[in-house]
């Protein structure tokens, strides 16, 4: 899958969840050319950028879904950037495509990235990265690239 392919899938899958209400494609011009701005039901605001490792040969490829995991609630009062991450993996994950190999959150990995996000990898070998840019809550204005706040 290519960006402007997760773009589009992201548009209909977060949504679909709910607790979300709206995603536009988003860009900063050549630094990144594909994300999305993801504005929850509670008026918090996500810029996460979309990059791809390609796979080593362009046959598509498909199997197994990833398995499902339970769709975790959006708090109801503040959130943070990790119970987000986690919402949106789950999102990705319990989509079923059989496109998908694996889901995870880069707070998951060892060692957990400097930033939020998540990735997917593909049957095909390819590979999709979602950091989170920026993260902003109602009435706020975002902050500088990657220096997201504890909680919104």
């Amino acid at each position: 899958m290519r960006p402007a392919s997760f773009q589009e899938f992201a548009r209909d899958r977060y949504p679909a969840v709910g607790g979300v209400r709206e995603v536009e494609p988003w860009s900063e011009g050549t630094a990144r050319p594909f994300g999305l701005l993801v504005t929850f039901d509670s008026g918090v605001r996500l810029w996460q950028a979309v990059t791809a490792q390609p796979a080593a040969t362009a046959e598509p490829a498909s199997g197994p879904p990833p398995a499902p995991v339970p769709q975790p609630e959006l708090p109801a009062g503040r959130m943070t950037p990790v119970a987000i991450e986690r919402f949106l993996v789950a999102a990705v994950a319990n989509a079923g495509r059989a496109e998908m190999a694996r889901v995870w959150g880069y707070s998951d990995r060892e060692p957990p990235a400097s930033t939020p996000g998540l990735a997917v990898e593909f049957h095909s070998g390819a590979r999709i990265f979602a950091p989170f840019v920026h993260l902003a809550g109602p009435q706020q204005q975002r902050g500088p690239a990657y220096e997201l706040p504890q909680e919104v």
